[in-house]
C-alpha cells in the first residue's frame, strides 16, 4: 500500500509542476500583451492596442 501512496504522491508532485508550468506560460503572455497595449497607448497607436 504504501508503494502505491508514494506513487501518486510523485504524480500529484508531477501533476502540479506541469500546471504551474502551464500558468506560467499564460502569465508571461498576458504581461507581454499587456506591455505592448501601454506601449501602443503612450505612442498614440490604437491599431497595435488591440
Amino acid at each position: 500500500m504504501s508503494e502505491l501512496i508514494e506513487w501518486l504522491k510523485k504524480r500529484r508532485e508531477t501533476k502540479v509542476i506541469t500546471m504551474m508550468q502551464q500558468h506560467l506560460a499564460t502569465t508571461i503572455s498576458a504581461v507581454e500583451d499587456l506591455e505592448r497595449a501601454v506601449k501602443a497607448a503612450a505612442n498614440d497607436d490604437e491599431k497595435k492596442m488591440k
